[in-house]
């Protein structure tokens, strides 16, 4: 029975030190956090750069829908609304 290689020590060392806010904001994916009444709770860098926001003025002050098309907002309103409040 040979055993198998993992990565070096050092590589789990490093896994432990990122800084999970870090991670969230630096993601190559944009981030959106919005409460019941669909009004931004938390955005992430990335979020603000692909809609051309600063976070200061969605949290708290703008709420999803206001950043959709008519045809989005339809959709929203259809679709995804109805989903989300059935799961809670």
């Amino acid at each position: 029975m040979t055993e198998i290689d993992g990565p070096p020590p050092a590589f789990f060392e490093a896994l432990l030190e990122d800084d999970p806010q870090e991670l969230y904001e630096t993601a190559p994916c944009g981030y959106a956090s919005i409460d019941a009444e669909r009004t931004f709770l938390k955005v992430n860098q990335t979020f603000c750069r692909w809609t051309g926001y600063a976070a200061q003025d969605l949290v708290g002050r703008r709420t999803f829908t206001e950043l959709l098309s008519v045809g989005d907002r339809i959709f929203w309103e259809t679709n995804i609304a109805p989903a989300l409040e059935l799961q809670g």
